[in-house]
C-alpha cells in the first residue's frame, strides 16, 4: 500500500535538525521558513485568516504524544497544511515526519517532507515564534488589523493608541502567545 511519502516531490530523510524562522509582521503578514523543508520558499500568512491559535494547539498536541496533527494555514489564495505524522516501521519505534502540503483552487501544488524528531519540531517552531515575538524591533502595528491599517505606519504613538482603542484588534496578539506545557516539554533541550 502506498504511503503519502510516495507522493512527496521533495523529501529529506536524514534527520536534519529543523530551523524555523518567523519574520517580523509587516502590514498584517508573517513569513515562516522551515529548513530543510523550505530552502528557497516559505509559507506566508496574514491576520485576515489568523492561523496563530492553531499553531499552539498543533504544537501542544504533538508535545502530548499524539501520533499525528495538522496546522492549517490559509495564505489568501494558497492553502498550506503542515502535518506531523508518525509512520511506524515497528510498533515501538515509529518514524516521524513533517509534511508540507500546498494547494490552491486548482488542486494539489506540492508535497514536501522531512524526517523529524518530535521534540526538535516542537522546540524549533516554538522558539522560532518566541524569537520573533521577543525581538526588540517587533511592533504590534505590523500585525494588528485595523480599519485604517494603511495609515498606522504614519501615526504617532498617541494617535495609534487612540485608534487602537477605538477599533480593538480582534485577532491573536502574537507577542503574548505562550504555552506552559510546551515550555515544560522543551525545557531541557
Amino acid at each position: 500500500m502506498p504511503s503519502v511519502l510516495d507522493f512527496c516531490s521533495e523529501f529529506e530523510d536524514d534527520h536534519s535538525p529543523l530551523s524555523v524562522r518567523f519574520s517580523l509582521p509587516h502590514a498584517g503578514w508573517v513569513d515562516v521558513e522551515v529548513e530543510p523543508l523550505h530552502e528557497s520558499w516559505e509559507i506566508n500568512y496574514s491576520e485576515v485568516f489568523d492561523p496563530m491559535p492553531g499553531l499552539l494547539e498543533w504544537l501542544e498536541k504533538i508535545a502530548a504524544g499524539s501520533p499525528a496533527g495538522t496546522w492549517s494555514i490559509d495564505e489568501e489564495g494558497f492553502y498550506s497544511q503542515l502535518h506531523f505524522v508518525g509512520i511506524p516501521h515497528s510498533p515501538s519505534d515509529p518514524d516521524t515526519y513533517l509534511l508540507h502540503i500546498q494547494t490552491n483552487c486548482n488542486g494539489l501544488l506540492r508535497i514536501r517532507g522531512v524526517r523529524v524528531e518530535r521534540r526538535d519540531l516542537v522546540a524549533s517552531f516554538y522558539r522560532g515564534l518566541r524569537t520573533m515575538a521577543e525581538d526588540p524591533t517587533y511592533s504590534p502595528r505590523g500585525w494588528d488589523a485595523h480599519p485604517e491599517f494603511e495609515r498606522l505606519d504614519d501615526m504617532e504613538e498617541d494617535e495609534y493608541d487612540e485608534a487602537y482603542r477605538a477599533h480593538p484588534f480582534s485577532g491573536t496578539p502574537i507577542h503574548t502567545l505562550r504555552s506552559k506545557s510546551i515550555e515544560d516539554y522543551i525545557a531541557d533541550l
